[in-house]
């Protein structure tokens, strides 16, 4: 893995944890009121928006969760370990069963469905658990985290007139 690849990864991380620990959320008008900041700032992209679909947030916010089961189906015979991806090397495991697991961590607000999936032999899967610090930030597949926050926005907004900005073009910054 390059040097820029993993600092920046290392970068979103930091910037993940460091929206996370900002956010204490003990109602609907201050998950929104933190929300349409994030959005207008200019510095704000993927890391925040995550940090703003945190489990932590549904017992407050009185939101069921949405991130679908914990556990993936099995993975098909024809996949392959993506440890390239993830490691930056390609797995030595030849013939070695493929787990799928979360891409962006179920612990962390990440659902269960293909576009939040990581294939990877049970060696490379085992290894990672929930390390956001290795995740490829740059690859992740925006649509569920689109997905999540319009869910959040529509159970937040639910009982107030409170109108949500635009938030797409900022989920789209790293």
């Amino acid at each position: 893995m390059s040097d820029f690849k993993l600092t920046s990864r290392i970068s979103c991380a930091e910037r993940y944890y460091k929206a996370l620990s900002q956010f204490h959320f003990e109602s609907r008008d201050e998950w929104m009121t933190s929300f349409n900041k994030i959005v207008q700032e200019n510095q704000s992209g993927l890391p925040e928006m995550l940090a703003m679909i945190h489990p932590d947030w549904y017992p407050p916010l009185a939101i069921i969760d949405p991130r679908g089961p914990r556990n993936f189906p099995s993975a098909e015979k024809y996949a392959r370990c993506r440890s390239i991806e993830f490691y930056g090397y390609p797995c030595p495991f030849k013939n070695a069963t493929i787990q799928i697991d979360h891409e962006f961590p179920h612990s962390k607000g990440g659902v269960t469905n293909h576009a939040n999936a990581m294939y990877l032999c049970k060696e490379h899967n085992v290894s990672k658990f929930t390390d956001i610090h290795i995740i490829s930030w740059e690859n992740i597949n925006i649509s569920w985290v689109n997905k999540l926050l319009l869910t959040f926005t529509h159970e937040v907004s639910r009982h107030s007139q409170f109108k949500f900005p635009e938030f797409h073009k900022v989920i789209e910054r790293i």
